[in-house]
């Protein structure tokens, strides 16, 4: 889905943070429950570029 204007205005600061590797949690190897991920931001130590990488793959074909 879209970025929320939240997410979209720190973009940049997610492309730095990931070059340092400053997430706390890492996509694809951190997985949240579809209703704490929707709550989550990027100040949470997740990329909100790329939620859906914090889904499990079984979770993300129930709700994409």
């Amino acid at each position: 889905g879209l970025p929320s204007p939240h997410d979209a205005r720190n973009t940049i600061n997610a492309a730095q943070l990931l070059k340092q590797k400053a997430f706390k949690f890492q996509p694809l190897k951190d997985w949240f429950p579809v209703e704490e991920l929707v709550k989550l931001r990027l100040e949470d130590g997740i990329d909100p570029t790329c939620k859906e990488d914090y889904l499990e793959d079984s979770v993300f074909k129930e709700v994409s």
